[in-house]
């Protein structure tokens, strides 16, 4: 696995009790928030990750992931792209944050937890979102952080060129003349689509053919 239950224990990512290790189980399913998490990243890192890369790719990756090959020199490349690495084009230097991110800063957990958001024990509705299981429960908006965190998402995995942000940046020419541009360049931190894409320029054959998937932004509706 790239990521673990460690990234929603704190910070804005954090998901209650993910520390505690459940034992009790029914049917021999445990029971515990910490083993829901695993469940959700067991399946949205996958789905995830075939998106970005395609299915041939993704094998490879896991391959290396299950045999802790990563660190082999002959793998270098999925290392830098699981742990991040600084790196030079056009003379100049970027930063990829890796899949597990900076300081768990990742964009595979922010796609996880809003997966979690959505799918486990939150009802979305007209008047914000209800936990079924609380007993005598108040409606809360939890509309805002999704949106937040999923915006923040889209950006880390496809950059702002790709991330269908409609206000235009102000320009100005050497004349004074005062114009509009709606291309928006990535970051000195790039995004996972542009750092596939640094690689595969400097090196045809670093991620050949990779598959990827655009998402697009939400608003505040969540929508």
């Amino acid at each position: 696995m790239i990521i673990n239950t460690s990234y929603f224990q704190q910070g804005e990512l954090y998901i209650p009790n993910t520390k505690n290790i459940d034992a009790s189980s029914v049917g021999g399913v445990s029971n515990s928030a910490k083993a829901k998490v695993q469940i959700v990243i067991d399946r949205y890192e996958r789905d995830l990750m075939i998106n970005a890369l395609g299915v041939t790719l993704y094998d490879q990756l896991v391959t290396l992931l299950d045999e802790n090959a990563l660190e082999e020199p002959a793998n270098s490349k999925w290392n830098f792209l699981v742990e991040g690495e600084n790196y030079t084009k056009d003379g100049k230097t970027y930063r990829w944050d890796g899949l597990r991110g900076y300081k768990q800063q990742s964009l595979v957990a922010s796609y996880v937890f809003c997966m979690y958001m959505r799918e486990n024990d939150m009802t979305y509705t007209t008047v914000g979102t209800v936990r079924g299981t609380a007993k005598n429960a108040t409606s809360v908006t939890a509309t805002p952080k999704y949106v937040d965190i999923w915006n923040r998402f889209v950006l880390a995995y496809q950059g702002k060129r790709y991330a269908m942000e409609t206000q235009p940046k102000i320009i100005r020419s050497p004349s004074g003349e005062i114009g509009y541009s709606f291309y928006k360049e990535d970051n000195v931190i790039r995004s996972l689509y542009q750092y596939l894409t640094d690689k595969n320029e400097a090196d045809a054959n670093a991620f050949p053919n990779f598959e990827f998937t655009f998402y697009e932004r939400k608003n505040s509706l969540g929508i």
